[in-house]
């Protein structure tokens, strides 16, 4: 994502220009700039996440609890831009269990699927 290489260039700005004596008011630019391309990223995150929960819904149980943690992420967004301290926290443990959760889906889900294509290949 875009928003993530610009905010990594700008934490290097911000290493780049740190000295002990620095004052707020000279950093207060480049965080300003930092807070909004980051929330560009957790935001697109969420939307990915969203996106993927609409494939991952499915004819069973587990498929539809994958699906409904999915979602979580973007209905806690809108807590989490109020800067409301817990509200960024619980938005920012969903993207994290999200991420956990697809690691699962794709080591556990997709194995046998996996384990298929190899043996297909191996006939060649």
């Amino acid at each position: 994502m875009l928003a993530d290489v610009v905010e990594n260039i700008l934490l290097l700005q911000i290493t780049g220009i740190y000295t002990p004596e620095l004052t707020d008011s000279e950093l207060i630019p480049t965080l300003s700039k930092l807070h909004f391309v980051t929330w560009i990223k957790w935001g697109g995150l969420a939307l990915i996440f969203a996106l993927f929960s609409i494939r991952s819904m499915g004819k069973n149980i587990v498929k539809h609890i994958e699906g409904v943690a999915f979602i979580i992420p973007v209905l806690l967004i809108f807590r989490a831009i109020s800067n409301d301290p817990m509200g960024v926290s619980r938005f920012t443990l969903s993207i994290v269990l999200a991420f956990f959760l697809l690691l699962f889906y794709c080591f556990w889900f997709k194995a046998k699927k996996i384990e298929k294509l190899k043996k297909k290949i191996l006939k060649l």
